[in-house]
């Protein structure tokens, strides 16, 4: 047997048939089980390069859980959930459980294809390391310091956007390269930007640049951030698409 890309956990064995045919159909490799809580002892030793959890409304924690226990025993590996009667508040407890995307049943067969495939050409987590790296630290060990830590951690699985908030000289974007750092861009360009900084009249000058002649004293052409960034990223990543870059 090939081992599979995709480990699909489904306690509902209608709706894991159903996924599985649509999975199997468009090329992919899965094992599918009807207990999602050993999803991750099967993750060990099945070793698939995404996980996809289905549940429905009465089987919602049971999925969380499981999501809770890939986590912890396999850091890297993206994991999908699949949720009927889906709402804002299991959409944050998903994200809290470290889901890599969240999707809603029925299925639209393209954006689950599209969100595996997103998956499966992550760049695999880095290994732990006892080594000292150059990397953001986030000083404190008080309860509310690791809670930032483990959501931090968190969303370096995914591929959201990321808002982080906070008053002035409490380190948003200290965070945000920490973030950066443990995500799948990490040897992509992080762009810090002060919008605070720049005045009304100049952040679109700033941002995109301008050429000359465009305005009054506006004597020679000038890139933009975006456009600074972008070329640096290409001649790095010899001509490869571009991630997105985060902002502060």
């Amino acid at each position: 047997m090939r081992t599979p890309a995709i480990l699909l956990a489904d306690p509902d064995s209608g709706r894991r048939e159903g996924i599985y045919a649509t999975v199997s159909a468009s090329g992919f490799t899965v094992e599918a089980t009807g207990d999602v809580s050993q999803a991750a002892s099967l993750c060990r030793v099945l070793q698939p390069k995404v996980v996809l959890v289905a549940c429905g409304e009465t089987t919602r924690d049971g999925a969380l859980r499981a999501v809770a226990d890939i986590r912890s025993s396999t850091p890297g590996l993206p994991v999908l959930l699949l949720v009927e009667h889906g709402s804002e508040a299991l959409a944050v407890a998903a994200l809290r459980a470290g889901v890599t995307d969240y999707l809603r049943y029925p299925l639209d067969r393209q954006e689950l294809i599209a969100s595996l495939t997103r998956s499966l050409n992550r760049a695999p987590a880095p290994a732990p390391s006892t080594a000292p790296v150059a990397r953001p630290v986030l000083i404190g060990s008080s309860a509310a310091m690791q809670r930032v830590q483990t959501y931090l951690d968190q969303a370096a699985h995914g591929d959201a956007n990321v808002l982080i908030t906070g008053e002035t000289g409490t380190g948003k974007e200290l965070a945000a390269s920490y973030l950066h750092e443990r995500s799948g861009r990490r040897r992509r360009p992080f762009v810090p930007v002060n919008c605070a900084a720049i005045p009304d009249t100049l952040v679109e000058a700033e941002l995109f640049g301008f050429e000359r002649g465009a305005f009054t004293d506006a004597r020679q052409s000038k890139q933009g951030l975006f456009q600074l960034r972008l070329v640096r990223q290409v001649k790095a990543d010899n001509l490869e698409a571009v991630s997105d870059h985060a902002f502060h």
